[in-house]
C-alpha cells in the first residue's frame, strides 16, 4: 500500500513538473519572441508604422496593463480565417531599453476568432500543442512581424 501511495505522489510532483515546461519567465511567460539588432524606440517607431499603414492591423481601444503603448500592445488582426488577437510585449525595462542595443517583441497572449488560444504561462497554449500555435502564430508573422522586417530593413531572429 505505501509504495502505492508513493507512485501516486511521485507521479503527481512529475506531471506538475511537466506542465511548467516552456514558461519562460514571468506570468504569462512568452509564446514566441522576435528579437531586432536595433534599440526599442527605432522598434516602437517601427510596429507603430505597421499599425497605421495596415488596414487589417488594429489596436485594441481598451487601455488596461495589456494595451498600454508602452510596454505592451493589444493588436487584432484580419484575415480571411477570422480575426485574431495578440498581446505584444517590448522585451526589457526602461533602463534595459535605454542602454541596450538590441530589442525584442515577445509574443505573449494569442486567440484565434473561437478564442482558443492564451499564454505560455496560462496553458492557454501548451508547448506540446503544436497545431494550435501554428495557427496563432501565423497570421501574426505573416500579417505583422514580416512588415516590421520590412520596415526596418532587417530581419529579426527569434527565440
Amino acid at each position: 500500500m505505501n509504495n502505492k501511495i508513493i507512485n501516486i505522489f511521485i507521479f503527481i510532483v512529475s506531471m506538475f513538473f511537466i506542465s511548467c515546461i516552456g514558461v519562460p519567465g514571468g506570468t504569462h511567460g512568452y509564446i514566441k519572441r522576435y528579437r531586432y539588432s536595433i534599440n526599442k524606440d527605432l522598434l516602437a517607431n517601427a510596429v507603430n508604422s505597421v499599425i497605421r499603414t495596415e488596414q487589417t492591423i488594429d489596436v485594441d481601444s481598451v487601455h488596461n496593463e495589456y494595451n498600454d503603448g508602452d510596454n505592451y500592445i493589444s493588436i487584432n488582426i484580419a484575415t480571411l480565417k477570422g480575426v485574431y488577437s495578440y498581446v505584444i510585449h517590448y522585451y526589457g525595462s526602461k533602463e534595459y531599453w535605454d542602454t541596450s542595443k538590441t530589442s525584442a517583441i515577445s509574443l505573449v497572449y494569442a486567440y484565434n476568432e473561437k478564442r482558443e488560444g492564451g499564454s505560455a504561462g496560462n496553458g492557454g497554449i501548451k508547448w506540446y500543442n503544436f497545431n494550435l500555435k501554428k495557427q496563432l502564430i501565423q497570421p501574426l508573422e505573416q500579417e505583422f512581424i514580416s512588415k516590421v522586417d520590412k520596415e526596418l530593413d532587417m530581419k529579426h531572429t527569434e527565440e
